[in-house]
């Protein structure tokens, strides 16, 4: 009667490798457009085995005007997935698994691998996470991105490329968020972006944050935020002239329903 629970547990190990080797057979296959340029993963299972955790070859292709085929950008095997991000002129963000982000260029041989920019504030013995596990926009000549320093600490920050140069010339941070461990608050959640995508207007960054219930303000509420570009920090759109909001009114019509974005309150983390 002893062993009985001990075979149930083991049975059900069994199966659920089973069922991971079975769905981890068919090869898959997501793809994103920007303007004229197309990219993909191609990802498939790198064994028959029936592990509990299935690792994948994964593949980045590219393809854009001129290209008679795909063009393989990047490869690694991997248990996570990797990721990626377009931009309308063909720049492509990879952020693999078991190495750092990189920006590949038009010329798949032009590529920049990204030093993101460590926390501000950070007390633990070990270094922080150095990838793009977030969310990130190609807005012109900055990749806008939102990523984890680890779990509980969230960075909102910017890159700024050199224009028609794979070479990186600005990196900023604008708002560092932290959950309090001794608290029941989540005020990374509240701060993750939510829909519609961050928009940019002239040196203007528009986006939305989620909100939590849990959170503490400025984090609670889902509202719009600015980030003015040139001096890397959230603002007020009363900093902003009246005429250059009316004229963007319409593309921004989406960030300005919530009866227009404020600033942080006194005090909030920036």
């Amino acid at each position: 009667m002893g062993s009985k629970p001990v075979f149930v547990a083991f049975l059900a190990t069994l199966l659920s490798g089973f069922s991971g080797a079975c769905e981890a057979q068919e090869a898959k296959k997501r793809v994103i457009t920007s303007g004229p340029w197309s990219a993909w993963v191609e990802s498939s299972p790198a064994t028959d085995a029936p592990l509990r955790a299935i690792p994948y070859r994964q593949v980045v292709y590219r393809r854009g005007p001129g290209d008679d085929a795909p063009v393989e950008i990047f490869r690694e095997t991997s248990e996570r997935r990797l990721t990626i991000s377009l931009a309308a002129d063909g720049r492509l963000l990879v952020n693999p698994v078991g190495q750092g982000p990189r920006v590949y260029f038009k010329d798949p041989k032009q590529v920049v691998t990204l030093p993101l920019l460590p926390p501000n504030q950070w007390d633990k013995a070990f270094p922080p996470y150095y990838r793009l596990n977030g969310d990130a926009w190609f807005l012109g000549d900055v990749l806008f991105y939102g990523r984890y320093a680890y779990v509980g600490h969230y960075l909102i920050g910017f890159v700024r490329f050199a224009p028609n140069r794979a070479c990186i010339v600005e990196q900023r941070l604008v708002a560092e968020v932290m959950d309090d461990p001794g608290q029941t608050v989540d005020n990374v959640d509240g701060a993750r972006f939510a829909s519609p995508a961050p928009v940019r207007v002239g040196d203007y960054v528009f986006w939305r944050n989620r909100g939590d219930a849990t959170a503490d303000p400025p984090w609670k509420e889902q509202r719009t935020w600015i980030v003015d570009l040139e001096q890397a920090r959230l603002c007020d759109i009363r900093e902003l002239d009246n005429g250059f909001v009316n004229q963007q009114r319409d593309k921004l019509r989406a960030f300005l329903s919530d009866g227009g974005p404020n600033k942080p309150d006194a005090g909030d983390d920036k």
